[in-house]
């Protein structure tokens, strides 16, 4: 894996965490990892067998979408791209009903 910037993940280890924890809150995060300077949110929406079909993201400058702001910005992308799934008829998979 090649390191695009100070924050990449870069270690197999470390990606599989990150990959749970983005599980486990229904939401995932760029936190300056592709580029310096922007960060961003992402949702995903499922089709109707809940499968990810497309995803939702807010994206903007770290100065902007601070540490504190990530939480309530990725409750917000992830109750509407749930919303998204329903309209189009899409199903939430199991383990995100637990959420």
């Amino acid at each position: 894996m090649r390191r695009l910037t100070e924050k990449t993940i870069v270690n197999r280890t470390a990606l599989r965490h990150d990959l749970a924890l983005t599980r486990e809150r229904g939401f995932a995060i760029d936190d300056e990892e592709h580029a310096f300077g922007p960060r961003c949110v992402a949702g995903l929406v499922f089709d109707e067998v809940g499968e990810p079909m497309a995803a939702i993201s807010i994206s903007g400058p770290a100065a902007r979408i601070s540490s504190e702001r990530i939480a309530h910005l990725g409750a917000v992308v992830r109750r509407k791209a749930d919303e998204i799934t329903a309209q189009f008829g899409g199903a939430l998979p199991e383990w995100r009903k637990l959420k």
